[in-house]
């Protein structure tokens, strides 16, 4: 009986061990679940907006190298990744043809300008002419009245002559003939007087035909002077056109920058209007554009978000990622996705050497959630699967 006593003390302490053992794990468990729940609705979580097409670009946009004329390459300059200054000639196309139009059309100017002086001279001599002929004409007026003047003053002498020869005469103390020879003079002077008259009036009506014939004339040599100025001035702006036209054969750098690409051109090839040579990309500022599903940026994506790029060809493992935050959100969808800005923090990543045209991954951080908000989105994308065009947002 003492044995069996002894065997059930060692039972009932070793009952008493384990289910204090098992209180200890209970109350781990416990604690445990206790943490997970704090983590589970407390915790936060942040949710990224991933795009897979992301670049590195200057803050100004490149300047495309164009064609603004038909022609053949005679010399180009377009090396890749060559800076450039605003005005350099990276391309000359073959301007042989249009030099000579040039060299015609200087000629056949020379010689316009060489008859337009001619006409001038001509104008200004017939100008002078009937200045001078207006100057004789009143010159020979003038000369007839005098003679008017001069006539009528020896015909009153003769009138008065006359009637003192007539008193005379019948006063018996003149003779007839002297009375007679009196009555004669003073009708000659008449006559002179009337004479002269006419000539006024015939210089007056010559002088008029000739200052018209004359101004007329002089009429006709302006018309033919500002004909041929019209004539000169179209030429000379019609050279004028041609030196733009081979102006446009030497394809000049817009902007100061780098050729970031150039097409495959050399001497001898022919390129047509509007055809794209090089883009310059200009100094400035480097900024990463991302393009976002239309539902993952708008009501999202907002200005100063946090982000991080990861640039293809810098393994983000090896090398980290490229530090960012929003800077401007497009407002408008274009080719079915929404243009996102991001501006690179300061200092950057110096392990990666940015550079314009880099692509890479980004990554926006548009909210922080609860793990069990995590899992109530998951299980409603799980339900309800999201479109092609509206990728689940990623969270970690």
């Amino acid at each position: 009986m003492q044995v069996d006593f002894q065997r059930t003390l060692l039972a009932i302490a070793s009952d008493r061990k384990r289910a204090g053992i098992d209180h200890v794990i209970i109350g781990f468990l416990s604690l445990l679940f206790l943490a997970w729940s704090v983590w589970l609705f407390a915790a936060r979580l942040p949710l990224f907006q991933i795009s897979t097409s992301a670049r590195v670009e200057v803050s100004q946009q490149g300047s495309p190298l164009e064609v603004a004329t038909d022609g053949q390459v005679a010399k180009t300059d377009l090396k890749l990744g060559r800076a450039v200054r605003a005005g350099d000639v990276l391309v000359e196309l073959d301007e042989e043809a249009v030099t000579w139009k040039i060299d015609g059309l200087k000629a056949e100017i020379e010689a316009l300008s060489a008859q337009l002086t001619a006409r001038r001279k001509r104008a200004e001599l017939a100008e002078r002419v009937l200045a001078e002929h207006g100057e004789q004409s009143r010159t020979a007026i003038e000369q007839a009245r005098a003679k008017i003047d001069q006539a009528q003053a020896a015909a009153r002498f003769s009138q008065q002559d006359a009637d003192q020869s007539e008193q005379l005469y019948k006063k018996g103390i003149a003779s007839k003939t002297s009375y007679r020879t009196a009555i004669r003079d003073t009708q000659q002077n008449l006559a002179l007087a009337r004479a002269a008259e006419i000539e006024v009036d015939r210089l007056k009506a010559q002088a008029a035909i000739d200052q018209s014939e004359a101004a007329v004339r002089f009429a006709e040599l302006n018309s033919l002077v500002a004909e041929l100025e019209a004539i000169l001035a179209g030429k000379r702006a019609e050279l004028e056109t041609l030196r733009k036209e081979r102006e446009n054969h030497r394809i000049r750098a817009a902007s100061n920058g780098i050729l970031g690409e150039i097409a495959d051109i050399r001497a001898g090839s022919y390129v047509e209007a509007g055809t794209r040579l090089a883009t310059i990309v200009p100094d400035g500022e480097l900024r990463i554009v991302a393009a976002f599903a239309p539902s993952a940026a708008f009501g999202r994506i907002v200005p100063g978000q946090p982000a991080s790029v990861r640039l293809a060809g810098f393994p983000w493992e090896q090398y980290g990622t490229v530090p960012a935050h929003v800077v401007s959100v497009a407002r408008e969808v274009r080719d079915n996705t929404v243009r996102v800005e991001l501006g690179i923090e300061d200092g950057g990543n110096p392990l990666i050497p940015l550079q314009h045209g880099l692509p890479g991954e980004a990554e926006v951080t548009v909210a922080e959630i609860s793990p069990w908000a995590l899992i109530v989105r998951k299980a409603a994308e799980f339900i309800q699967p999201a479109s092609r065009n509206d990728p689940p947002p990623a969270a970690s």
